[in-house]
């Protein structure tokens, strides 16, 4: 199982409320216009480290995973604030299923970006931008 695989996995069994989109940095936000939301936006890694230890290549992607929702055409802020504090909070649920999910390293801190409408959609939410190295799982 990849990084990827192992993510989607993850999405599917714990987020079924989610549709799960899965693509690269340029079309990513026309997938998310198309689709059924709140989403799970998994972008195609643009980078990473490969690490050997103790004779075993392990991986390290560099992954942008984004939770986004739905909001009305010139939303207020506290309306914008409502959506974007939900989907942080499945940000945040993420991040501890897949630390206790057994494929990944724990991840124990990571940089996020709020998305306002940003995309193509009329959308709010939270990209996390974060290192996920496989337990030797992936």
């Amino acid at each position: 199982m990849t990084i990827d695989e192992a993510i989607k996995d993850i999405c599917g069994k714990h987020f079924p409320q989610y549709t799960y989109i899965f693509d690269d940095e340029f079309n990513i936000d026309q997938a998310i216009s198309r689709e059924k939301l709140p989403a799970i936006a998994h972008v195609l890694p643009i980078g990473g480290t490969m690490v050997m230890r103790n004779g075993r290549i392990y991986d390290r992607e560099n992954i942008y995973i984004g939770f986004v929702d739905k909001v009305t055409r010139d939303a207020s802020g506290d309306d914008q604030r409502k959506v974007f504090e939900r989907m942080k909070d499945a940000a945040k649920d993420f991040i501890r299923i897949a630390n206790k999910s057994g494929h990944f390293q724990s991840v124990t801190a990571w940089d996020y970006g709020v998305v306002y409408n940003q995309m193509a959609s009329i959308v709010t939410g939270v990209m996390l931008s974060i290192t996920i190295e496989d337990n030797g799982t992936c």
